[in-house]
């Protein structure tokens, strides 16, 4: 699906500008790729650690995308770790060395069209806020960002 590139794109977009305050000692990295994979508690754990570590609330914010603040998009705080990035036989061991945060939904139509200034979507919704874009390209999803 070529939506599902906008949400990394817009994750490194949002982390690049919300790691300013950070305290002196990181907590440690989290590690998924063990037999067992880390339980949610785990996960969970690690997530506000890091963000109290970056200064911020919760692993979970809402971010405008508009000046007006009409149009948000909510991201999930991903720690630095390891990680399996594909399923089954196609999954590859990843490391993210710095904190990432991700959206926690396919970006929508009416988020890409606040940012891009039109709607590329082939499957135009009138509700655009409830539809996600479709239709974009991987030279659209760098601009975007």
């Amino acid at each position: 699906m070529k939506s599902s590139g906008l949400l990394i794109f817009t994750a490194v977009l949002v982390w690049r500008t919300s790691t300013g305050g950070m305290a002196a000692d990181a907590p440690p990295a989290l590690d998924c790729t063990g037999p067992a994979g880390a339980d949610a508690t785990t996960v969970r754990t690690a997530q506000k650690a890091w963000a109290k570590y970056l200064g911020v609330e919760g692993p979970e914010r809402t971010f405008s995308l508009d000046r007006d603040g009409e149009v948000r998009v909510e991201m999930v705080l991903v720690p630095p770790g390891n990680y399996f990035r594909g399923d089954g036989k196609n999954a590859v061991a990843i490391t993210l060395t710095r904190p990432l945060w991700v959206g926690k939904y396919e970006l929508t139509q009416q988020q890409y069209a606040a940012v891009a200034g039109r709607n590329p979507s082939h499957f135009d919704q009138k509700d655009a806020a409830a539809y996600p874009v479709d239709a974009v390209s991987h030279r659209q999803a760098i601009a975007f960002c």
